[in-house]
């Protein structure tokens, strides 16, 4: 029975990454570039915030969640004060020089970057009270962004190697770009010499518009500017660099196009295929409502959208 357990903490062990405390942004942010370590960072007002002194308490200082971590990271916090004086505001500056406070949006957030200073991801807000369910589900996101930090800066690296071949240059910005964390800084900037024909189409992803998209396509129809933007909406379309929740959102364009052009039954089978991409979310959700209010009420035999 001893040797089983003897066994068993090895195995745990093994499999739990090394966290790194480091006090301070500044230094941690050092000691992150000098390991190669992703730096994992939170953000709170525990002196003040209610919210961020509970999940600093019960969570972050939690046994089960720092257990479930499996890389090795930096561990950092940043607090920051309601009502600093003026010693206070000049230790701060000194300890967070570097980090970007307009990154953080509500307390308490964990952000992770990478060696290199960039901001892999940032959670807070609904999506880090999803995820403060379950320490182990934090972990293990944590876990995923600090894979995908190794990732790419092999891939970052293998691109310095193919500066001469554009063609395996443009590989590793594809697989670059399909990592799940937050894109490269002035990612046009620089990859557009790597890959001046974007053929894998990185470069259309980045520039789409998201509902600002949408929101040109209405300026356009009232500009009379309809067939040249279907045109355009169609070739896009015909394009498989985009991902499904942007082709979503291209349907719904070409959708409002052919409704003003009259097409009602077939700009209600865009909005329908444009829903199907998206039936849970609620851009698909909205989209759906939209269409049907725009032209799948006046069609026989069209269904109402639930809710």
């Amino acid at each position: 029975m001893s040797r089983i357990l003897v066994c068993f903490f090895f195995l745990v062990s093994f499999l739990c990454g090394e966290i790194t405390e480091v006090p301070g942004f500044a230094k941690a942010r050092e000691a992150s570039a000098g390991s190669a370590k992703p730096l994992v960072v939170l953000v709170h007002g525990s002196s003040w915030h209610r919210a961020s002194q509970l999940f600093t308490e019960k969570f972050w200082r939690a046994a089960d969640f720092r257990a479930g971590i499996a890389r090795d990271v930096v561990f950092t916090e940043i607090d920051v004060r309601q009502n600093p004086k003026e010693d206070e505001q000049k230790a701060f500056a000194e300890e967070t020089q570097g980090w970007d406070r307009g990154t953080v949006r509500s307390f308490p957030a964990i952000q992770i970057y990478g060696p290199d200073g960039h901001l892999l991801e940032s959670l807070g807000g609904s999506m880090l009270r999803e995820l403060a369910l379950s320490p182990p589900l934090v972990a293990s996101k944590i876990d995923a962004i600090a894979a995908a930090s190794a990732e790419r800066d092999r891939l970052l690296g293998e691109m310095d190697q193919f500066k001469t071949n554009p063609e395996e240059a443009a590989k590793r910005i594809d697989a670059l770009c399909r990592l799940p964390i937050r894109p490269e800084t002035d990612a046009a900037t620089k990859f557009r010499a790597l890959d001046p024909t974007d053929r894998y189409g990185w470069a259309a992803r980045h520039a789409f518009g998201g509902w600002e998209f949408i929101r040109a396509t209405s300026d356009r129809i009232a500009k009379g500017e309809t067939d040249a933007a279907l045109v355009e909406v169609d070739a896009m379309l015909a394009e498989s660099a985009y991902e499904p929740a942007q082709r979503c959102l291209i349907l719904a364009a070409k959708g409002m196009l052919l409704a003003a052009k009259g097409e009602k039954e077939a700009a209600w089978a865009a909005y329908q295929e444009a829903h199907a991409l998206d039936p849970r979310g609620p851009d698909g959700k909205a989209i759906i409502r939209h269409g049907y209010r725009t032209v799948g009420s006046s069609i026989p035999g069209a269904t109402a959208p639930e809710g």
